[in-house]
């Protein structure tokens, strides 16, 4: 998932350039491999590493609570590295890419490099050696197998209830905003007020994001509701710009604070990468 709108994602990378560089670095070390079936994937994500959404959260998060560090970095890389293995086994199991039209031996690639993707992303949080890092990343990892799973189950319906949608909308989506923000402010040892604050953020703007891009659910009025599309975004970008009053007025909540106006966010095509 990466940003797209070249104006305000520089509002954003601008306060964390030089950090973000920083990553790529990390993350060409992290992706380093002999495998020829891996290196396109691995090339892939670290061209493209800092635009990407969750990891400049986490940096983010990190900076408004105290110092970038080193276990930043790593915990930026276990957000992506998850939510790229997340994105490669959902092109799969949902069968609608090139992977899937392709013949077995593509589909076979492509969930081992979700796996290993997966691997690395649990390698990447125990180099912080913080075990809360660690169970945050295996937690989100649980969580978003089950929103993808209700999600599945929410198919065989024709209607759905607003609270059912809600709650695979959460798991899916918001659970793992919320963790790339929180990993951030737990790589800086931030007190348990400002993780609270972070992670309800995160949350938050998860839940904005997933209702932005759910316009042909809406439209098919698949969701039983009295509240409509906007109105949902509206009541979750308000939640989201609240919890970020609670911190000082900063370059990096400033930066934060851009989060909330991208009118689309794409989710990263990487289907070329492992065919």
């Amino acid at each position: 998932m990466k940003f797209t709108d070249s104006i305000n994602i520089k509002n954003i990378q601008q306060p964390i350039d030089s950090e973000l560089l920083k990553l790529q670095e990390f993350f060409a070390v992290a992706l380093k491999t002999d495998n020829p079936l891996l290196e396109d994937i691995n090339d892939f994500i670290v061209s493209e590493c800092t635009q990407k959404v969750h990891p400049i959260l986490t940096i983010l998060s990190a900076g408004l609570c105290g110092s970038i560090s080193e276990n930043t970095y790593y915990a930026a890389i276990s957000m992506e590295l998850l939510q790229t293995a997340r994105e490669i086994h959902s092109d799969v199991t949902n069968q609608t890419n090139s992977i899937t039209k392709s013949n077995g031996s593509a589909n076979k690639v492509s969930v081992l490099s979700g796996d290993y993707l997966l691997a690395g992303s649990l390698i990447s949080g125990a180099k912080t050696n913080e075990i809360t890092i660690l169970k945050a990343i295996s937690e989100v990892g649980m969580q978003l197998s089950d929103g993808e799973l209700l999600e599945i189950k929410l198919q065989d319906y024709n209607k759905i209830s607003l609270e059912e949608y809600l709650i695979m909308a959460n798991k899916k989506t918001a659970m793992l905003f919320a963790a790339s923000a929180l990993v951030g402010g737990l790589s800086t040892q931030a007190n348990e007020e400002q993780l609270n604050h972070l992670s309800r953020f995160g949350e938050f703007a998860g839940m904005y994001y997933h209702i932005l891009h759910d316009v042909d659910f809406f439209d098919s009025k698949s969701v039983s509701s009295s509240v409509s599309q906007i109105e949902l975004m509206e009541i979750y970008k308000a939640k989201a710009q609240n919890e970020l009053t609670f911190f000082e007025a900063t370059k990096y909540q400033k930066a934060l604070s851009h989060f909330l106006q991208f009118s689309k966010i794409v989710y990263t095509n990487v289907s070329t990468a492992t065919t």
